[in-house]
């Protein structure tokens, strides 16, 4: 633990091998050293169509915890991209992780001069659930929408967490379209 306080990254290469083996090996205090309380991370899971932006080593180490606990199997973790670069300090990152459910994920890293992340950009695609029909049902009036949405938008622990389903019913209410059909699965 000693030897990890003192860590310090001199170079693209060294920040992004550290990042890397503590992704691969799930070390959380290892990855964390590679952020600091300026950092930022956005994830956007696109089945859900929810946003969710973690700041400082508080809020991204839960979000790392729970990344982690997702990433149950990583038997078949695969990396086909990594493009490390030096001007400007970034990674370009796409892996993907089909035996925990991550069909694709993109991320993209900016890095200061302290060769910590400042700014990490990750897009994610689960295995869609299977639709069930028996969830379905046809919008039609806007009182009983206004009664869903609070149902759409939640904050979980740190994380503010942004469904982008809530902003499409929303438009639905304010149109007062009555044909439009959703999927809530």
């Amino acid at each position: 633990m000693a030897a990890s306080r003192r860590y310090r990254a001199t170079s693209m290469q060294a920040a992004w091998d550290n990042h890397f083996t503590a992704f691969r090996n799930q070390d959380l205090d290892k990855i964390m050293l590679d952020y600091n309380e300026r950092s930022v991370v956005t994830i956007f899971y696109s089945t859900a169509r929810m946003t969710s932006t973690s700041t400082g080593s508080t809020g991204i180490r839960a979000m790392f915890k729970k990344l982690f606990q997702e990433l149950s199997d990583l038997s078949d973790l695969s990396a086909p991209v990594i493009q490390v670069n030096t001007d400007p300090k970034s990674v370009f990152f796409c892996w993907a992780c089909p035996s925990s459910g991550i069909q694709t994920a993109t991320d993209t890293y900016v890095f200061g001069d302290d060769f910590k992340i400042h700014r990490q950009n990750l897009s994610i695609t689960k295995k869609a659930p299977e639709c069930k029909p028996e969830k379905h049902f046809s919008v039609f009036g806007a009182q009983r929408l206004q009664r869903l949405l609070p149902n759409f938008s939640k904050t979980v622990g740190d994380e503010d967490v942004v469904d982008c389903s809530r902003q499409n019913l929303q438009a639905v209410v304010e149109a007062r379209d009555t044909s439009t059909s959703l999927c809530l699965c």
